[in-house]
């Protein structure tokens, strides 16, 4: 069964133009919306799961 409230959620980052992203309380992606998805050349079932630093370059992760 659906969520409706993380449905709204999904909803209103997707309808965004430009990059957004939903991480959890511990940093961890749970959905990019598709203007992310072009800004960072990975899909959203790519970052899913992934800790939001992964994103980030090697020397910005100090």
């Amino acid at each position: 069964m659906s969520d409706p409230l993380k449905d709204a959620d999904l909803w209103l980052v997707d309808s965004l133009v430009v990059p957004a992203s939903l991480h959890d309380v511990n940093g961890r992606f749970v959905h990019m919306n598709a203007a992310a998805e072009r800004a960072s050349g990975k899909s959203n079932a790519e970052v899913v799961g992934g800790h939001f630093t992964d994103s980030l370059p090697p020397e910005a992760r100090k």
